[in-house]
């Protein structure tokens, strides 16, 4: 806050110096808008849809055909911007000339970035689809260590819909990733590769383990077929190069709050609400002015509490702490990146019992063979544990505002009061006192590629490919049941047991498996023709399967209560259940560029 003030202290400051100085120096202008003209064009001639806008402003222009423009201002101080895609932007300040001619010259640095595209790469300055880029530096610098969350605001077209917050959550109903808005009632989420490789999801990607990351759009995307109709989004991953080794440490401490949370009612607003809908429909009074003056003061709080339910439940903050090392270096022959990373999330729930853990280990080798053969062989392991309270944050959520302010959260004595319906508290609902859901996921993926270049027996041509094995596995337990709390009775604590569904104890585990194979070979052929052409082809093979398994199985009856293993269940009640599926793909596709 002292430093806020500060600021705006020194903001007002700076504004009365100028206006000071404006006083001392007075300058006249013109009320009447002044016409400017002008052609822009670069080295080749005119040049037709360059923006000009008037900086500070959103008045502004485009030029036409021939590469005239035309712009109003306000008066001879103002600045024009002129920008074109592929050109230095370009700033003029108009003065006394009105009319201005410009030449553009072309951002070379630019063009000649090289873009990850479909199978290949490019140069920005040969690509006519729509094609988004991210550097490995912006993603790495954002406060958001969620990489998909990250990207909101980074890529033009991609929409980043966050209705989550929950540790460890990879789940599409909190986060969903949409490239040109909706367009099917059916899944609209884009295919996302890593290295080459299908992935459901890049949210628990180490930030400091991606090179680049590109999110092709429209026609770009096309090369990928039916399965890219929402679009695509590329990342490639580090990769050694030759020199010393470099070491790189990074450890991170990051705490989140709520940014909004809604008011709710305390039992003296509440007491007077409910006696204004007694006062209009002529029922009697539910409370005395006495009663709404003791909800009010506090003296009483067993009798007259003031429960304020979201500040029971929640925590005021929740802290992630995040440590990355990598080394990378290599000779001649052989290069490598090794990195490993682990993340702690803590959930705002007061309790503790929230939170999220994962640790990922990565390693990424190049070998020269022999001349013009390369050979990459990467492995990459990923280890997640999510720890959540018996309740669904669903159920939790709704008793923080349907519960009633006037009953008892906890007693002063430390014990947990009944909350509301079914002796439904959030207090205890947000902790392992309801139980607990532990969820542990496994990735392991391993990719082998190559790259043999053929030009001692023809110029340009290369054959590249790669085979990719890849496993997950998730592991649920569900352990559901009854908590205590407690009711003043005749002056004493009376314990009864609260539940969700069933007052009965009940344990859910499941299981779930898949394995997926994808094998990709491409030719590729680029020659250069002339001085100003080049022609690039590339033609390739690709065949992927995917083998998925689950079952669960559950029972209730449970004697014990801190002991939560299927075998000590009654089998009276038990259930189980299973599927498997399989998905096999297999393309042939090829490119020209002329």
């Amino acid at each position: 806050m002292r430093l806020t003030i500060c600021i705006m202290l020194c903001s007002l400051f700076q504004m009365n110096a100028t206006t000071f100085s404006e006083i001392e120096t007075p300058e006249i202008e013109s009320t009447q808008k002044i016409t400017v003209t002008g052609t822009v064009s670069d080295a080749n001639g005119p040049l037709p849809g360059v923006n000009i806008i008037v900086k500070g402003t959103t008045v502004g222009s485009q030029t036409d055909f021939d590469g005239q423009f035309t712009v109003s201002i306000e008066n001879t101080n103002s600045i024009l911007v002129f920008s074109y895609i592929g050109y230095v932007t370009q700033e003029v300040k108009v003065g006394s000339d009105k009319n201005i001619n410009i030449v553009l010259e072309q951002d070379t640095a630019k063009l000649d970035e090289i873009v990850v595209v479909g199978y290949t790469t490019r140069k920005r300055g040969d690509i006519t689809g729509s094609v988004s880029t991210v550097n490995a530096a912006e993603i790495q610098n954002s406060a958001n260590k969620d990489v998909a969350k990250s990207l909101s605001g980074k890529v033009s077209g991609l929409i980043v819909a966050d209705r989550g917050g929950y540790p460890g959550s990879t789940s599409s109903e909190d986060l969903t990733l949409l490239i040109r808005g909706v367009s099917t009632l059916g899944n609209n989420s884009p295919l996302i590769l890593i290295d080459g490789i299908p992935s459901g999801s890049f949210q628990q990607l180490a930030p400091q383990d991606i090179e680049s990351l590109s999110v092709l759009k429209d026609g770009a995307a096309a090369i990928y077929g039916t399965r890219a109709a929402n679009g695509v989004i590329l990342i490639t991953t580090k990769r050694g190069k030759s020199g010393k080794p470099k070491f790189n440490f990074s450890t991170q401490y990051s705490v989140s709050q709520f940014s909004n949370f809604p008011s709710q009612m305390s039992s003296e607003q509440y007491a007077i609400y409910e006696n204004e809908i007694a006062d209009r429909n002529g029922s009697a009074l539910p409370f005395s002015q006495t009663d709404i003056d003791t909800f009010a003061n506090g003296s009483d709080p067993i009798n007259f509490p003031n429960t304020d339910w979201a500040d029971l439940t929640f925590a005021s903050t929740s802290p992630e702490t995040r440590n990355s090392l990598s080394i990378s270096g290599g000779s001649e022959n052989v290069s490598y990146f090794v990195s490993g990373d682990a993340l702690n999330q803590k959930g705002i729930y007061r309790s503790g019992d929230l939170n999220f853990k994962q640790y990922q280990l990565r390693s990424n080798i190049d070998i020269n063979l022999f001349e013009g053969f390369k050979l990459g062989v990467d492995l990459t392991g990923r280890i997640g544990e999510t720890n959540e309270p018996g309740v669904d944050r669903a159920n939790i959520y709704k008793h923080i505002y349907t519960n009633l302010p006037t009953q008892v959260g906890i007693y002063p004595n430390g014990l947990p009061g009944f909350g509301g319906e079914n002796g439904q508290n959030p207090y205890l609902m947000a902790s392992n006192a309801s139980g607990f859901t532990n969820r542990i996921t496994h990735n392991y993926r391993a990719r082998i590629s190559y790259n043999w270049k053929l030009d001692q027996y023809v110029e340009g041509l290369s054959i590249r490919g790669f085979a990719g094995l890849g496993q997950v596995s998730y592991e649920n337990r569900s352990w559901d049941k009854p908590w205590s709390y407690y009711q003043l009775v005749n002056g004493e604590y009376e314990e009864s047991q609260g539940y969700q569904v069933s007052p009965d104890r009940v344990l859910q585990d499941t299981f779930s498996k898949s394995n997926q194979t994808l094998l990709n070979t491409t030719i590729h052929y680029s020659k250069t023709l002339g001085e100003d052409h080049n022609l690039s082809a590339f033609v390739g093979y690709e065949n992927s399967s995917t083998k998925n398994r689950s079952f669960f199985a559950q029972r209730t009856g449970f004697n014990l209560e801190s002991i939560a293993e299927l075998d000590l269940g009654s089998g009276d009640n038990q259930t189980n259940g299973g599927d498997f599926s399989g998905l096999w793909i297999c393309q042939l596709f090829w490119f020209i560029i002329l």
